[in-house]
């Protein structure tokens, strides 16, 4: 399968948890977690470890009040590398 192909694909399903999402307006983890998960990892796209996804999570949730308002602004993510850099996992660079 070509990389266009392989793209496509995982575009697709990702396009068809999401309308499964909005249309039922709820989240289930058999659903749509696991399978966003198996397409993003099928495309070529590993996810963090359980360790450094943790921090980045706790990270946010401790400004979410500076998240916040900098995306109101419109300017979160080009903010996220000039303000305080994600928190890395022992190892990690």
């Amino acid at each position: 399968m070509s990389d266009e192909a392989r793209m496509r694909a995982a575009l697709t399903r990702i396009n068809n948890i999401r309308n499964s999402i909005v249309g039922h307006q709820s989240l289930n983890w058999s659903a749509h977690i696991y399978p966003l998960v198996e397409a993003l990892n099928h495309a070529g796209f590993e996810g963090m470890k359980y360790d450094r996804a943790n921090a980045a999570a706790k990270w946010g949730q401790e400004h979410a009040d500076e998240i916040h308002r900098l995306d109101y602004e419109g300017r979160w993510l080009a903010s996220v590398a000039a303000t305080e850099p994600l928190p890395t996992s022992e190892g990690e660079a």
